[in-house]
């Protein structure tokens, strides 16, 4: 019974165990499943542990994640949110036959992205080809990503239009069609117009200055289309980031990083901006476009913050310093500066209320002793002076300034004691300081601020036709000012011989075009000048000259008749009669027909070995540089204008490895064989690189290159305190036939200067002597006709005024371009231009800028034999002349240019007064400058 009792309580025991334990592993299971339900945060070796696919579905399964994944499934893959075009933020505008920078905005919504991004195609316009520009892309998920790539758009791409979509296309790695195609919206500008870029901590108070007439034609109509064609500047105001203008920018400007991209800019107003916001890169693109004729404007006043500059990049240019005694002037005390600029005249129908209430304003002021001013002689170009009237507690304000040695003051206004500006050339260019703010209220509510703007600070000439008393009156209008009268920029392988059109002008065009005031009739509609400065020009004569010299000198011969003759004759004779006689002699007369595809294949391949027999290359290279320095200026314009042939069909890379912001194209060009359009692609990065450009066997294919380059020191002027002159080399090219032009139209024959050595100027050597080549490798390369046309087409701008100019060759090319494959043979030659010196620049004083005390006087119309348009005279002279071509016969057109400037003036006895404006006695200019 006993054993019984134990068996059972042991039984009850382990039952009672294992229920025990039954309901432990339940508890557990529960707190497990409840853990497991509650939301908990992994450790970051966890998350790390978590395949994707877990990951992802952790992500979604958040309830801010589903909304927001939802969200992006209803947004494109891609998203373009904006298009730019330095330095415009805003518009993107661009200018033919200039190169620009396009910058890009755009998101990737879903996923991360690598890639490249392309333009279309775009047609160059005289050769069988077409380019892409295009650059790599690496875009995060969710970021927008800004991308910015160089672009030229040629002049034909968009006749006379204003907008035009241009497709973006976005490739993803290896592939072969775009993954998106976007189209962005750019706006041409015309030829005639530049843009001004304003610096300003506070740009809202330049917005007045787009309205003024001087930067707007007298004679344009008024409506929006035609206002906004015919304006002569655009103003470019960057956008306010600060929210008090106490403070300076503190964000990088939108400007271009290379002087490259800075042609279609004329002025650049800098009023308090940091210089520390601008990079290294726009920091010397700066220096470089001031050098090539960049005009640089520097406003002082209250506040100018003026010494922020001493200690930066400009230092080194600055005209002046702030010193001396500051002033503060009253109405009447600035009477001296409201005399001297008198408010530009505007037609009558071009005026609203509010116009004519502030006019009768002014008359009413203007009558009050305390504020009258002496109105001036009467002139069709100007209403009568205007007081300037500063309120009572806030009086206009003149910084002063002390003048750096070589500089010359613009005084204000017949106060010759104080100044009004202080100036210096630097290079062909110039930068100004302003002793005062033209924002300040006292002179934003004068109408003389509109002329002080045009002669001071953009110093743009005058119209050679005093504006309309009404643009629907009748009166002959005034003929627009074209583009190389509004910008100072120049860059000797585009302009030389220059200036050019980018199209035919219309029909009735010939008297508002042309630079002489003695037009015929009225025109109905406005008429816009085509001739622009600084333009890439494929038509100009250095191009030309130097692809007529290349093709020359490749040794690529088209096979004369005899020879097409004689391989014929001996084809058809191994064909007919041999092949005929060989097989009857073995009996087998119908092998004959076997061998003649056999034998037609030999005869082709034998014909191509004989015809290239005399290349003495596979692939060749030549190449012709010009090499633009400016005064003490250690840094060139690089222009290459180059050939490549081959004997075979080659695809060819041209790179830059050591200069990021170098660009090229193909030449508007080809002696291509090609059948078909051929598609060349420039791309930005890692490194510029023209690629995919195709060499036909037995052809010629041209490309053209531009760079700044870094020479190890400049082509110097020196003068003693004596008087005697001397040429200093500091750079590492062998300068062969020098020749120095001087101002008074003299030359001074120097021979041969090296690297390094001085050579003195003696008057006495005024012939120019021959180019000769010093080197056997050069063939059929000759600087002679490029150093002819160097030499006696100086740019003829006010500018030039007094400039000395150094023109010679060189047998060393400049290292910096890399072709794959690499060509068996390369040749080549630099030309080199150097500006020693220029004048001062031209005062605003005198007779181009104003024409207060000119009474009008209409020349009659030149000659219609005298030569106009594309090219100047003499160009196809000169391209014979270097080719030993038979000279063609071109179309005359009369010359569009300014009296006074290019042309001699009229006699005494051809001039007729106008019959509206009596004669008025001439009186001294109230504005001249004195040299420091």
């Amino acid at each position: 019974m006993s054993k019984l009792f134990r068996k059972v309580l042991i039984v009850f025991g382990l039952f009672t165990l294992i229920d025990q334990l039954m309901w432990l592993s339940a508890e557990r299971s529960i707190q497990a499943r409840k853990a497991t339900a509650a939301p908990q945060t992994l450790s970051d070796e966890s998350e790390d542990a978590l395949s994707p696919a877990t990951k992802k579905f952790r992500e979604l399964a958040k309830p801010e994640a589903k909304a927001k994944a939802k969200a992006d499934l209803e947004r494109p893959p891609f998203e373009f949110l904006r298009a730019q075009i330095t330095p415009f933020e805003v518009l993107p505008f661009y200018k033919p036959n200039h190169w620009l920078q396009m910058t890009i905005e755009v998101r990737s919504s879903r996923e991360d992205f690598a890639g490249s991004v392309r333009t279309q195609p775009i047609s160059i316009f005289g050769s069988q080809r077409d380019i892409v520009f295009a650059r790599p892309v690496d875009m995060d998920r969710n970021t927008p990503t800004r991308m910015s790539f160089p672009m030229f758009m040629p002049p034909g791409f968009m006749p006379r239009r204003t907008s035009k979509l241009i497709d973006v296309d976005l490739y993803r790695e290896g592939g072969l069609r775009p993954t998106e195609i976007w189209q962005a919206n750019v706006r041409a500008m015309e030829p005639h117009q530049m843009a001004v870029v304003v610096l300003a901590r506070d740009p809202g108070t330049y917005t007045g200055w787009g309205k003024m007439m001087a930067g707007i034609p007298s004679s344009i109509s008024r409506d929006a289309t035609s206002l906004d064609k015919g304006r002569y500047y655009r103003f470019v105001l960057n956008e306010k980031l600060n929210a008090s203008t106490e403070e300076p920018q503190t964000t990088k400007p939108f400007l271009p990083p290379s002087m490259l991209f800075w042609t279609s800019i004329s002025h650049v107003i800098w009023d308090g901006q940091d210089p520390d916001t601008l990079d290294v890169d726009q920091q010397r693109a700066m220096i470089d476009w001031i050098h090539w004729g960049g005009q640089l404007v520097i406003v002082g006043g209250a506040d100018s913050r003026i010494g922020l500059l001493r200690e930066s990049f400009l230092a080194p240019f600055l005209p002046a310093d702030p010193g001396g005694m500051n002033r503060q002037f009253d109405a009447q005390t600035s009477r001296p500066l409201a005399e001297a600029y008198r408010p530009p005249y505007r037609p009558v129908d071009t005026l609203n209320e509010e116009d004519r209430e502030s006019l009768e304003q002014e008359n009413r002021r203007a009558q009050r002793p305390e504020w009258a001013v002496t109105p001036g002689p009467a002139s069709p170009y100007y209403d009568q002076a205007r007081p300037i009237l500063p309120l009572a507690n806030a009086p206009l304000f003149l910084t002063g300034l002390r003048a750096r040695p070589g500089a010359t003051t613009i005084p204000f206004g017949t106060d010759t004691e104080t100044p009004l500006a202080i100036e210096k050339r630097v290079g062909r260019g110039r930068v100004t300081i302003l002793a005062t703010n033209l924002t300040d209220p006292a002179l934003t509510r004068w109408r003389g601020l509109d002329t002080l703007v045009r002669r001071v600070v953009l110093r743009r000439p005058e119209e050679v036709r005093p504006p309309p008393r009404s643009l629907s009156g009748g009166d002959p209008k005034a003929p627009m000012i074209a583009g190389p009268d509004l910008t100072w920029v120049r860059i000797a392988a585009r302009d030389t011989g220059g200036p050019y059109s980018i199209a035919s002008p219309p029909t009735n065009s010939d008297a508002a075009l042309s630079r002489f005031p003695g037009g015929s009739g009225v025109l109905a509609d406005d008429v816009y000048p085509l001739q622009e400065a600084a333009t890439w020009t494929d038509s100009a004569i250095v191009p030309s000259i130097a692809r007529e010299m290349l093709e020359k000198a490749s040794g690529l011969r088209v096979p004369d008749l005899s020879f097409v003759a004689k391989s014929l004759a001996a084809y058809l004779i191994l064909l007919v009669p041999v092949n005929w006689l060989v097989f009857r002699g073995m009996g087998r007369k119908e092998w004959a027909w076997l061998i003649v595809p056999p034998l037609a294949l030999l005869a082709a391949l034998s014909i191509e070995r004989l015809a290239a027999y005399d290349l003495g290359f596979s692939r060749g290279r030549d190449e012709i540089a010009l090499l633009e320095m400016q005064s003490d200026y250690p840094r060139g314009h690089l222009t290459r204008i180059g050939a490549l042939a081959s004997t075979g069909r080659d695809n060819f890379t041209i790179a830059f490895p050591n200069d990021l912001n170098a660009v090229c194209m193909p030449l508007a060009y080809s002696a291509s064989r090609a059948e078909q359009r051929e598609t060349s692609t420039f791309q930005f990065m890692p490194v510029p690189a023209l690629t995919d450009f195709r060499v036909q066997p037995r052809s010629l294919s041209y490309y053209r290159s531009e760079q700044m380059v870094g020479l190890p020191g400049p082509i110097r002027l020196v003068e003693t305190e004596s008087g005697e002159r001397s040429i200093e080399n500091r750079t590492r090219l062998v300068l062969r036939d020098v020749t120095i032009a001087m101002p008074d139209g003299k030359s001074i024959a120097l021979g041969e200067i090296g690297p390094g050595e001085s050579k003195p100027l003696k008057p006495d050597q005024v012939e120019v002597s021959g180019a000769r080549s010093f080197s056997g490798t050069l063939g059929d390369l000759d600087p002679k006709p490029f150093l002819d046309v160097l030499r006696d087409n100086p740019f003829r701008s006010p500018a030039d005024q007094g400039a000395w100019r150094l023109i010679a060759w060189s047998d060393t090319m400049i290292e910096g371009v890399s072709v794959d494959p690499v060509p068996d043979r390369v040749r080549g030659l630099t030309l080199i231009v150097a500006h020693l010196k220029t004048g001062d620049a031209p005062n605003p004083g005198d007779k181009e800028y104003d024409m207060s005390n000119k009474p009008f006087v209409a020349p009659p119309q030149p000659p219609p034999a005298e030569a106009r348009g594309m090219r100047a005279p003499g160009f196809r002279a000169l391209i014979d002349a270097a080719t030993g071509a038979v000279p063609k016969a071109t179309t005359t057109q009369p010359v569009r240019r300014r009296p006074g400037i290019t042309e001699p003036p009229m006699p005494p006895e051809k001039q007729e007064s106008s019959p509206a404006q009596p004669e008025t006695p001439a009186s001294p200019a109230p504005s001249t400058r004195s040299p420091q």
